[in-house]
């Protein structure tokens, strides 16, 4: 209707309630992320809360996007439930508690089968099918971390590769050596 936000088949607009707690990291940020996706004709509608709320509200599944903080196991086959439906634990993965029901595509249901198949597997075969996840999560994008901070270090002369500036991904693998960009050596060896 000529006011830049795309309509849906019935008519609707394409209206997204994104639910997060105030923080000074995530509302610069998601602000970023709404104007960007209005220019695409999707309108985001931010719904920011306390964290103690807005956690409950996550962990219960009453959202239709969430963004909270980056936390998990940084091996992800330790923490499946993140991931991925786990009979044991209701609700999961949090952010598609319905998966145990109802896949939403193939491409997640190999997903979930592949996580499944490596979290008893031996290493190498673990490795294999976390390379083939991987893959399957960058090409799908089931759940996805947008944030951006500082963090302090302290610079010496005996310590090396530190960074000015670096990159923290914290998607499925991405925390762990060799893509962890906040891991650095000793340059010189202890007298």
């Amino acid at each position: 209707d000529g006011d830049g936000i795309r309509e849906l088949p019935t008519g609707e607009k394409l209206e997204i309630i994104w639910d997060l707690y105030e923080h000074d990291l995530y509302t610069p940020v998601s602000e970023m992320v709404v104007s960007t996706a209005k220019e695409v004709g999707i309108n985001l509608v931010l719904n920011q809360k306390e964290q103690t709320l807005h956690v409950e509200n996550m962990y219960a599944g009453n959202f239709q996007m969430s963004t909270y903080d980056f936390f998990s196991a940084v091996e992800p086959f330790l923490q499946l439930n993140d991931w991925i439906p786990i009979e044991t634990v209701a609700g999961s993965p949090f952010w598609h508690n319905n998966a145990s029901v109802e896949m939403f595509s193939p491409e997640y249901e190999e997903f979930v089968d592949l996580m499944k198949e490596g979290a008893d597997s031996p290493t190498d075969k673990r490795i294999e099918l976390g390379k083939e996840a991987n893959k399957i999560m960058a090409e799908n994008i089931f759940k996805i971390h947008i944030g951006f901070g500082e963090r302090p270090y302290i610079f010496s002369n005996r310590i090396g590769n530190v960074p000015l500036n670096g990159s923290r991904l914290w998607e499925l693998g991405g925390t762990v050596p060799t893509f962890r960009p906040e891991q650095f050596y000793i340059k010189y060896p202890k007298n």
